[in-house]
């Protein structure tokens, strides 16, 4: 990577507040999450710190999943929690991350084959 992409990467970091130290975590923790194009980084940035308001230190310690992809993984699999919190199927101290990092076998077969009878719009909301 050329410096000057590294410059405006490491910006971006810095532009939601990220301490040297938080960025210096991240790429320590997950090396590759530095490598992800300007455009993913800012998405995943803005989703992870506005959406779900995390602080950049939570982030830090799963950086990799900077690299996961929002549209296809990270947003469907939080509307199946959100759907499944919303009619108090599970508890609300579950962890995203651990949720992100499921495989898709396990993550259909943890909640969406287990709740597709309590929510059996779950199926079609992931899917969309």
């Amino acid at each position: 990577m050329n410096k000057k992409t590294m410059d405006s990467k490491l910006r971006i970091f810095r532009s939601y507040g990220w301490s040297e130290d938080e960025i210096v975590s991240a790429i320590r923790n997950q090396p590759l999450c530095i490598d992800v194009s300007e455009e993913k980084l800012e998405k995943g940035l803005d989703f992870f710190m506005n959406k779900l308001k995390w602080e950049p230190f939570e982030l830090a310690k799963y950086s990799n999943l900077l690299g996961l992809s929002l549209r296809k993984r990270i947003i469907p699999r939080w509307m199946v929690i959100q759907c499944l919190l919303s009619k108090c199927l599970i508890k609300d101290a579950i962890s995203i991350s651990r949720v992100l990092k499921l495989t898709e076998a396990m993550f259909l077969q943890k909640f969406l084959v287990k709740y597709k009878s309590k929510a059996p719009e779950i199926l079609k909301l992931y899917q969309a």
